[in-house]
């Protein structure tokens, strides 16, 4: 596999984007997964590391990802299913089901897609924290930065998050990530203070500047 990324994963837009919850993980490596099912990985990168991945799709016919970051601890691929999902585990048996896998195939799963029931194979999967997932927080949002949110425009990156966050919002309360909070650090580190005040010494030269004339 090349070690040449020029993609972000997931996409800014279209039926993909939404995948960013890492449901559970699978045994078998990207490698493995080609070798045995004839998946096609693609080289690309996240905001933690370089990574494979590829689409694949439900039985039905729900699409997903299977990633891989490569430096990742510990071996097996992720199940990536949308953020917004209301049942992960019914995600993983759909993936499962539509790649011909079984349970038995699985590593382990997220908390929120521990299984409902415990079978043989079941038994042995236990639940995976995953880096976007853990930890979650709840934070109190007034009415004004709601409305705010629901009016954010632009194509980028910063705001196709701000329209996640849109959609995470549930009366006055928004459902933040660790993830979420790199990424809003990251976009701070990029773009900076906000250019709408300059800095304190420059209107002091501004104003030294207007009383000369």
């Amino acid at each position: 596999m090349t070690n040449v990324s020029t993609e972000f994963f997931p996409p800014d837009s279209g039926p993909l984007a939404s995948l960013t919850k890492s449901v559970a993980v699978l045994r078998l490596g990207p490698e493995e997964l080609s070798e045995r099912i004839g998946i096609r990985f693609q080289v690309a990168h996240d905001d933690l590391d370089m990574l494979d991945w590829a689409r694949v799709i439900g039985l039905s016919g729900r699409p997903y990802a299977l990633v891989r970051h490569r430096h990742a601890p510990e071996p097996g691929t992720q199940i990536v299913a949308p953020y917004d999902s209301d049942d992960p585990w019914a995600d993983v048996l759909d993936v499962l089901r539509g790649l011909n896998l079984s349970e038995g195939d699985l590593v382990g799963t997220s908390q929120e897609a521990a299984p409902r029931r415990q079978t043989e194979s079941t038994r042995a999967v236990r639940p995976v924290s995953s880096p976007r997932s853990a930890g979650k927080l709840k934070l109190k949002v007034p009415p004004k930065l709601t409305n705010r949110l629901r009016n954010v425009q632009g194509r980028g990156r910063f705001h196709v998050l701000l329209r996640k966050f849109q959609k995470r919002v549930k009366g006055s309360e928004l459902e933040v990530t660790p993830h979420d909070v790199e990424k809003l650090l990251g976009y701070s580190a990029e773009f900076g203070t906000s250019p709408a005040r300059p800095p304190v010494s420059h209107r002091k030269a501004t104003k030294k500047a207007a009383r000369k004339k």
